[in-house]
């Protein structure tokens, strides 16, 4: 009967120890993960609220920023000699960009943005050490 008692509880310590490796294995995972999700959000809320040092304004082209060009050389009513009037058509003109808007286009991405060290203390002649700076995005 001791056999028995025994053997039940080895196996009972073999499977609270299997337990508390895979417990410590997923705490381990959630908290990779959660790392990562907390540091990719950073990054974004700095992009979405901090200036940009790039120095280029974010700019898409919209329809605004194009025109149709007449690119077919005649005017309106020119005859030709072995044609009737001229007519522009479609055919005649040509999208190009608005002398006017002369933006290249460009999106603001994380390359764009950089963490900023300020100096934040008052103290007069000594070391500055990292609890004398506060991060800023900027």
């Amino acid at each position: 009967m001791g056999d028995i008692t025994r053997e039940k509880v080895r196996g009972y310590r073999a499977r609270r120890k299997r337990a508390q490796r895979y417990t410590a294995a997923f705490l381990a995972f959630a908290t990779l993960v959660g790392c990562g999700v907390g540091w990719s959000l950073r990054q974004t809320g700095i992009s979405a609220t901090a200036e940009a040092f790039c120095g280029a304004e974010e700019h898409t082209h919209t329809q605004q920023c194009y025109e149709k060009v007449l690119i077919c050389g005649l005017e309106e009513g020119e005859t030709l000699p072995t044609e009737a009037p001229h007519e522009h058509t479609d055919s005649c003109y040509e999208e190009k960009l608005v002398a006017a808007c002369a933006q290249e286009e460009h999106t603001h991405t994380d390359g764009c943005y950089a963490m900023q060290r300020n100096l934040t203390c008052t103290a007069q002649e000594h070391s500055h050490t990292d609890a004398c700076y506060t991060l800023t995005g900027g």
